[in-house]
């Protein structure tokens, strides 16, 4: 188990990564992404999440061509903070049509993961 102080100092450094228009990226130089909100995230547990990271994650969308593991990332950022049902149809979509085809184990696990 981490300790208190570590996850607190744990917690500030990430939070120290979001940025000003929402989401997180691994440096203060560089925007935020889909694999970096994801992570801070997890890591936050959701407790942290304010209405600009909100904001922030819901211009993403899911995109025909994504990377499975991406399209996974992007689902559970919005199971996390309550906005799946909003996109769950269109993911389902994109899976159903075949547009992102598992070529790979990871694909295929991946695929379950967002079923």
């Amino acid at each position: 188990m981490i300790k208190d102080k570590a996850k607190e100092s744990i917690t500030s450094f990430v939070l120290s990564l979001e940025k000003p228009g929402g989401g997180f990226s691994f440096s203060t130089t560089t925007p935020a992404t889909i694999e970096d909100t994801y992570y801070a995230l997890n890591l936050l547990k959701n407790s942290e999440t304010n209405q600009r990271t909100r904001d922030y994650i819901q211009t993403l969308k899911p995109k025909k061509h994504m990377p499975l593991r991406q399209l996974y990332r992007l689902t559970h950022i919005y199971k996390s903070t309550g906005l799946i049902q909003e996109h769950k149809e269109e993911i389902l979509k994109i899976l159903s049509r075949g547009l992102t085809r598992p070529h790979t184990i990871q694909d295929i696990y991946y695929e379950i993961l967002i079923r």
